[in-house]
């Protein structure tokens, strides 16, 4: 349990000019839980979309999904990922229009810098003393932040050497396999002690938004195409349509005792 006093965590606090909590109404256990670990931390619940509430074939019928999001999902993790998808779950497309419509409300409401939870979260205690540090290095131009993060984040000598020096010779000297070009524009490149630029990653647990990052998002999702927000950002990313940052430690991390509502039922 974190310290109700924590003072690293508190920083967030005055960063963010908000911080939501995303959920759906059945996790009410979960709120507990996270008045347990983000003690210290002032936060809104912001209640996101139910997949057993919507049809797929509604929402392609009426214009709000596009009519081949299927080949969308597929190729997108081949793109990015490197692997085969199942068919997309409703649960997806419910958390994908969940993360628009919090981007819709910073819009709506003026905000400036939003912090984004999901309901699974927790922080990374041990790392929580570089968070001051981290968020005094990121620059003013941001649009995207991610505070937690899986893949593409391996920062270590080794990994910076194989993932993305090694890979920018291969491209620089006319190797550009799929893989290398998959690699190439989602590591991260090197940018100050504590922060990465152009990293782009599995997981929409802990990031922040821009105002003006949020109106690229919504526009790439008109009609939804993208079936995960994390796939989502992974694209924006990539073709370098928002630009991103990547704290180099994690401060959040998803809670492992907590399943997954977006699998729920499967």
């Amino acid at each position: 349990m974190i310290n109700p006093d924590q003072p690293h965590l508190k920083i967030l606090n005055t960063y963010f000019d908000k911080i939501l909590i995303l959920t759906i109404q059945r996790n009410a256990n979960r709120r507990e839980i996270l008045k347990q670990v983000l003690g210290g931390l002032d936060y809104e619940i912001f209640y996101g979309v139910e997949g057993s509430m919507l049809k797929l074939k509604e929402l392609i019928e009426s214009g709000v999904v596009a009519a081949n999001i299927q080949d969308i999902y597929k190729q997108t993790n081949i793109d990015y990922m490197n692997m085969g998808s199942s068919p997309v779950h409703i649960n997806q497309i419910a958390c994908s229009m969940s993360h628009i419509k919090m981007y819709q409300y910073i819009l709506d409401n003026q905000l400036d810098k939003v912090l984004i939870l999901e309901d699974d979260v927790m922080p990374v205690e041990e790392n929580l003393k570089y968070l001051s540090e981290t968020l005094n290095q990121v620059p003013d131009n941001w649009e995207l932040l991610y505070l937690g993060h899986i893949i593409n984040n391996n920062f270590s000598f080794w990994g910076k050497l194989k993932y993305y020096y090694f890979i920018n010779f291969l491209y620089k000297v006319g190797i550009r396999t799929k893989s290398i070009i998959r690699k190439k524009n989602t590591y991260p490149g090197p940018f100050s002690t504590l922060l990465r630029k152009d990293g782009a990653h599995i997981g929409t647990h802990a990031y922040a938004v821009r105002g003006k990052g949020a109106v690229k998002l919504i526009k790439l999702q008109e009609p939804l195409k993208q079936a995960a927000p994390d796939l989502l950002l992974m694209d924006a990313v990539a073709k370098r349509v928002v630009v991103s940052y990547t704290s180099k430690f994690n401060f959040f991390q998803q809670n492992p005792k907590i399943h997954s509502s977006v699998w729920d039922g499967l």
